[in-house]
């Protein structure tokens, strides 16, 4: 009776798993159909195909490729993320592949507006040069013409004639000529035996030729040969031994009183340098001193030098003070020397002569105002009379500086 209860209960058991599993007949005979079953499978991942496809190059018209490959791994649903996953991540990376010359097109593109900033520069240097060519008046041309004559209207030759930049002698019959673009320009004529002549000169526009008649007048050796000499020396003796020590090398046998002045002349420019300085001590000799020792100073040490140094040889020569005739015009205060003759009063500018030197092309001494003979426009007396000047002086001397040798 057992048995058969357990036999029923089996029975009844089996008729119920029976009606559980068959629900749909075509699902159960699913093990059966393999690869149609797979294709229904797959239906889902097609959708995701073309998403793969552009970044692997897969072809989208073969989808049974895929479907093999879930097959054969043994067609379980678990197989889909392996195929999803790798070809989800190709287009990661591809991303970054497109984004690096985004990147680093803004660093390539910042230094290139610099280049044609220095393009337009250089472009702009080529132009420069043409501006010059505007002015016409500078270049046009200008003829001088000097004639030198002596008092008594003779030619003077070999005379040596500084015209601005340009220097020359005179021909046989007086004559210097020279062409140039400026018509401004500071003229000098020397002669040997001769006094000099300096003059600010400006050529009229619309002249080709300006003939200028000089006069060099006055034999300056003959005039200088003709002075009584009284020689003298200061009362420093380190000044007396310096003048001494260098008339020494600058004097030779035979010099008669025109060379000697005109070497003590030579000497001053060629041994001072124009510069203002400071005075250690007092006095007309100490500043001569300090001149001779530095080599360096104003008119007032010019003048003061060559004075002591033409006193020393007996030449009767003053400090004096006004003004001069300035180089870019007017005038202006200064020192220099000057000396009696006869009834005559001649000047002796060796600051001014350096000054002049420099401005010629050969920076040679010009002697224009050596023995340059008063009245002369370049040179006006301040507050006093050139008689009142020199007595002062004489009275210096008198009292604080030279005796007879």
């Amino acid at each position: 009776m057992v048995i058969l209860v357990a036999l029923v209960v089996v029975i009844l058991a089996l008729s119920v798993s029976i009606a559980t599993l068959g629900g749909s007949p075509e699902e159960e005979v699913l093990p059966e159909e393999g690869p149609k079953d797979a294709v229904s499978l797959m239906t889902r991942p097609e959708v995701s195909v073309p998403e793969v496809s552009v970044p692997s190059g897969h072809q989208t018209e073969e989808p049974s490729e895929p479907v093999r490959e879930v097959l054969e791994n043994s067609g379980d649903e678990s197989s889909e993320p392996t195929v999803s996953e790798p070809t989800a991540s190709e287009p990661v990376v591809s991303e970054p592949a497109v984004s690096e010359p985004t990147v680093s097109e803004p660093e390539t593109s910042a230094p290139e507006p610099e280049e044609p900033d220095v393009s337009d520069a250089e472009s702009e240097i080529p132009d420069i040069p043409d501006v010059p060519d505007e002015p016409s008046e500078p270049l046009e041309e200008y003829t001088l013409r000097v004639v030198v004559t002596d008092t008594d209207g003779e030619p003077i030759r070999d005379a040596t004639v500084y015209a601005g930049n340009s220097e020359g002698e005179t021909d046989a019959e007086g004559v210097f000529s020279v062409t140039m673009t400026a018509s401004d320009l500071h003229l000098c004529v020397t002669a040997n035996g001769y006094s000099s002549y300096d003059k600010a000169l400006s050529l009229s526009p619309g002249f080709t030729e300006e003939t200028v008649v000089l006069a060099v007048a006055g034999n300056i050796r003959n005039l200088l040969d003709s002075v009584e000499l009284h020689p003298y020396r200061t009362d420093l003796p380190e000044l007396n031994a310096g003048i001494e020590k260098v008339l020494g090398e600058i004097l030779t046998p035979g010099m008669d009183t025109y060379d000697k002045a005109k070497a003590c002349y030579d000497w001053v420019i060629d041994h001072m340098v124009y510069q203002r300085v400071s005075h250690d001590r007092q006095g007309y000799w100490e500043c001569a001193y300090q001149a001779l020792e530095e080599g360096k100073g104003t008119c007032n040490c010019y003048s003061l030098l060559f004075i002591a140094m033409t006193r020393y040889i007996g030449l009767d020569t003053y400090y004096v003070e006004g003004v001069t005739s300035a180089n870019g015009g007017g005038m202006t205060g200064h020192f220099w020397v000057v000396m009696e003759i006869g009834d005559d009063t001649y000047v002796f500018d060796p600051q001014v002569e350096d000054a002049i030197a420099g401005r010629t092309a050969s920076k040679t001494v010009t002697y224009s105002r050596f023995c340059l003979r008063e009245p002369n426009a370049k040179y006006v007396y301040s507050g006093k009379s050139r008689e009142t000047h020199i007595r002062n002086f004489e009275s210096y001397l008198s009292n604080n500086g030279y005796y007879a040798n």
